[in-house]
């Protein structure tokens, strides 16, 4: 095979899987879900009212036979919120090194398909227009 072919099919590799992220961890590199995309330019400029900025999320971790379910309330979800689920604390440790996540407007769980096996948190993530980045308003350690 020409140095040209494998080049040209690493391109289209790379094109495939655009977006993913590799962590590292103690066990070596494992790649995670890419993060949410920013919202865009238009509504980065639209602020949430005082009523929505009032209300604070919640999230926790219940079980679906032997994998982890991510759950979550709020009195408003904005349309760019999201959860994610960790091994780790992540107000302590590495906020982008979650497992999975979920839009928050996706409904108010999401069956991870994850082994139910050591220990979890999770955090609800929310958008802060002021800032334009996504912020940690609530995490949760599982039972």
């Amino acid at each position: 095979m020409s140095l040209l072919s494998r080049l040209g099919k690493t391109a289209v590799l790379g094109c495939l899987v655009a977006g993913a992220f590799a962590f590292p961890t103690s066990a070596g590199a494992s790649t995670v879900p890419a993060p949410p995309p920013l919202p865009p330019a238009s509504e980065q400029a639209v602020q949430p009212d005082a009523q929505q900025a009032a209300a604070v999320p919640r999230s926790w971790i219940s079980y679906n036979g032997n994998t982890v379910v991510i759950n979550w309330s709020s009195d408003l979800i904005n349309k760019w919120d999201w959860v994610a689920l960790y091994t780790h604390d992540p107000l302590k440790h590495d906020k982008w090194a979650y497992k999975t996540w979920q839009w928050a407007s996706y409904g108010q769980s999401y069956d991870t398909g994850i082994p139910a096996q050591g220990e979890y948190w999770t955090a609800y993530w929310t958008y802060d227009y002021p800032s334009g980045q996504y912020r940690i308003v609530s995490t949760h350690k599982g039972e």
